[in-house]
């Protein structure tokens, strides 16, 4: 197995993030879904999302055995909302597109601020000796976001896209896909602000009397 290069992982997500598009990054298009999730905070809440890819057949690049093909995904609070976010990747499942390739592993690995979910796989077949080609589309990655139990309420933009890198030539980066993420105040907390608010309406109106 090939050992990614720290240089060209860290190119490759500081130009993802400075929104500068990698060489044929227009045929590599990635989607998450669903694009809005919420639930109450509790003891164990998560989200199940899917992340389709489609284009990589079609980079102009060797990816037969790619040694970096790997989604990264952040979450980046809306305002009131706490920051870091509450939420971390649980856990990760590959996906259809994996489906006619051969020997398919993910791993979930922290990259700064980001999660790494990485896919190491094989086109190569042992039994007919052909190498198979690869899919023109399907769903990359399943995973589960798991927030802090009793997390406090808020809103938070979760943010993906896909980095390609045979280390022979430049990494090739996707568009970056977004999904909400909700956490909702349990109907009590409604209660009490409401009775809270009745409250300081009596209290001024006495006031004012």
């Amino acid at each position: 197995m090939k050992i990614i290069q720290p240089l060209a992982l860290a190119a490759a997500t500081l130009t993802a993030l400075l929104g500068i598009a990698g060489p044929a990054s227009a045929a590599l298009t990635v989607t998450l879904s669903p694009a809005d999730a919420a639930a109450q905070p509790g003891p164990a809440t998560s989200f199940v999302f899917g992340l389709d890819v489609a284009g990589l057949e079609d980079l102009g690049i060797d990816i037969s055995d790619a040694p970096v093909l790997a989604a990264f995904i952040r979450f980046v609070p809306t305002v009131g909302s706490a920051s870091p976010a509450p939420l971390s990747i649980a856990s990760a499942s590959v996906g259809s597109y994996f489906d006619t390739l051969f020997n398919p592993v993910v791993s979930i690995l922290p990259a700064g601020s980001e999660t790494k979910v990485d896919v190491q796989y094989s086109t190569f077949d042992d039994v007919t000796f052909q190498t198979v080609p690869l899919p023109a589309s399907g769903q990359f990655v399943s995973f589960t976001v798991a927030a802090v139990p009793f997390a406090s309420p808020g809103t938070w933009n979760m943010e993906a896209y896909l980095v390609v890198d045979n280390e022979d030539e430049l990494p090739v980066l996707s568009n970056v896909t977004s999904a909400t993420i909700t956490l909702v105040p349990e109907p009590e907390t409604y209660a009490l602000f409401a009775a809270g608010l009745l409250a300081l309406g009596a209290a001024v109106r006495r006031r004012a009397s």
